[in-house]
């Protein structure tokens, strides 16, 4: 049985919304690198367990996220306490 993730894309606000179900993980990697210009409202994007409760990979600085609930990274977004910089293109940082 292969292992499947989800692909969570999340607002700068800590509003979140799940892009990829139950998938095979290259295929949410895939999906969030051509988001198109989705990416304008929900610039962060983790992949998370089929629970949708555990981040199981993030990118670039958010890798300290890994194993930690996604309600702790959404909150972390929201509140300023994850500092982070948005580029000004829609090109992928990780």
């Amino acid at each position: 049985m292969k292992k499947v993730y989800n692909l969570v894309c999340i607002a700068p606000d800590g509003d979140h919304a799940t892009d990829c179900h139950d998938r095979p993980f290259d295929e949410c990697i895939q999906r969030s690198q051509d988001m198109g210009s989705r990416w304008i409202f929900y610039p962060f994007h983790v992949i998370t367990t089929p629970s949708n409760k555990t981040v199981a990979d993030a990118f670039g600085p958010m890798e300290c996220f890994i194993g930690k609930r996604l309600t702790t990274l959404k909150k972390a977004i929201a509140t300023g306490e994850y500092n982070y910089v948005l580029e000004d293109n829609n090109a992928s940082t990780w």
